[in-house]
């Protein structure tokens, strides 16, 4: 695993990440800065039982949040104070937050 904790400090740390690897969150109805994370290279990641989820992720019962890629792409055209609210745009809508 490349990181583990909250939203707020993998968007914080996000530009210092690879991008090829997959971020994943605990369950939520909407994100908040406080939502743990984790961000993994799933082509080094032991599968689980569904031969497709890292078995970390589905240990710690997470689900798929965004590549890394497509966060780094998110966060460039956003501030901060957006960041999140971009984020979840993103994820629910498969589509860039525009002002």
């Amino acid at each position: 695993m490349n990181f583990k904790g909250k939203l707020k400090d993998l968007i914080a740390e996000a530009d210092s990440l690879e991008w090829n690897l997959w971020d994943y969150s605990e369950p939520y109805s909407s994100l908040i800065p406080e939502t743990q994370c984790m961000a993994i290279d799933v082509d080094n990641s032991e599968l689980g039982t569904d031969e497709f989820t890292p078995l970390e992720v589905e240990t710690c019962g997470f689900q798929e949040l965004i590549s890394m890629q497509d966060l780094q792409v998110v966060l460039k055209s956003t501030n901060n104070q957006m960041a999140v609210k971009a984020i979840y745009y993103y994820v629910k809508n498969d589509a860039y937050l525009t002002e």
